[in-house]
């Protein structure tokens, strides 16, 4: 696997105009992390959304707080290493591409030119969201190696 340069911040900055659903930047952060991890719901931890717990509480961005989170998106702060390993550690990029798999056609045409602009090979309308899954994937696994040290 090939990393990339691309960081989260800015990964999530090229999706936010199109993927945010009208979420500010703090929030669309926890959008976008959710979206590709395993939900509770999904696992056997079905135990604590019977509790009604929040299922999206393993999210390790969701408790910080918004001022935190909104860093993130702007580049000013970047995830902690311990939260990418956590969300690494809970990655569904099969959720990913359904979560993408929903938006309307114009705003995936839109994801296949953001994914182009990023060197991603081989994207087009029937696969952009494994790409993007793939992607993801990738800049998480890199935004972990220059924290380590290891790029």
């Amino acid at each position: 696997m090939e990393l990339t340069k691309v960081t989260i911040s800015r990964f999530a900055q090229e999706l936010h105009p199109y993927f945010s659903r009208g979420k500010i930047p703090a929030d669309f952060m926890v959008m976008l992390t959710n979206g590709i991890m395993t939900r509770p719901g999904d696992t056997k931890n079905r135990a604590a959304v019977r509790k009604g717990e929040d299922p999206d509480y393993l999210n390790p961005i969701k408790n910080k707080g918004q001022d935190y989170r909104r860093q993130f998106f702007t580049d000013d702060r970047t995830i902690p290493a311990t939260d990418i390993t956590e969300i690494l550690g809970r990655l569904d990029k099969q959720r990913f591409g359904t979560f993408i798999s929903k938006y309307p056609i114009d705003v995936r045409l839109k994801l296949v030119d953001i994914l182009k602009s990023f060197e991603v090979k081989l994207v087009n309308i029937e696969n952009v969201a494994v790409k993007c899954a793939e992607f993801f994937e990738v800049v998480l696994i890199s935004e972990l190696q220059r924290k380590r040290g290891n790029v």
